[in-house]
């Protein structure tokens, strides 16, 4: 009499595949490089990341959204030819949203915390003009 196979042994390798016992060798191949594909570690990683980082996008652009309108204290960091960078007092640089001032229109010391009217966002950025 046959021996019904326990799917639950984490031993019965034919049962975790999905296989009959008279698989051939190519099909067992076969079978086990397409579940390796679909539950590849390193994949399954990358998709949770994704998904986590679309996840975030998202809440970071409502965030900065709802700051539109309002005045932030922000610390310049840096600028270039057109623009002033910082952050707010609440963030680390590089890792949070940068604040940039129109540097044609307006005068901010780097180095210096200055008040801002956030006029507008995106999804990592807020943009601003100095209020006294």
């Amino acid at each position: 009499m046959n021996k019904i196979p326990n799917f639950n042994d984490p031993k019965n390798f034919y049962a975790i595949l999905g296989i009959e016992r008279n698989s051939t060798q190519e099909h067992i191949n076969n079978v086990y490089k397409t579940l390796q594909k679909h539950y590849n570690p390193q994949e399954v990683k990358e998709e949770r990341k994704e998904a986590i980082m679309e996840l975030q996008r998202d809440i970071t652009c409502e965030l900065n959204a709802q700051k539109v309108g309002s005045t932030i204290r922000v610390i310049i960091d840096d600028e270039n030819d057109d623009i002033y960078m910082g952050r707010t007092e609440h963030d680390s640089p590089e890792v949070d949203c940068d604040v940039f001032i129109d540097k044609e229109k307006w005068r901010v010391p780097v180095g210096d915390f200055v008040k801002v009217e956030v006029t507008s966002s995106g999804v990592y950025d807020i943009f601003g003009i100095p209020v006294p």
